[in-house]
């Protein structure tokens, strides 16, 4: 995505992306976790 679309995002549309990218790095971060401690 261009800064141009982030700056010019809706706060609603902003949001939910980063809340978007937070869960899928937080599922990734899980996945190793669990990966690496079995």
């Amino acid at each position: 995505m261009r800064q141009r679309d982030v700056v010019c995002a809706p706060p609603h549309s902003f949001d939910a992306g980063a809340g978007a990218a937070f869960t899928l790095i937080f599922r990734i971060v899980t996945i190793c976790v669990d990966f690496w401690f079995k």
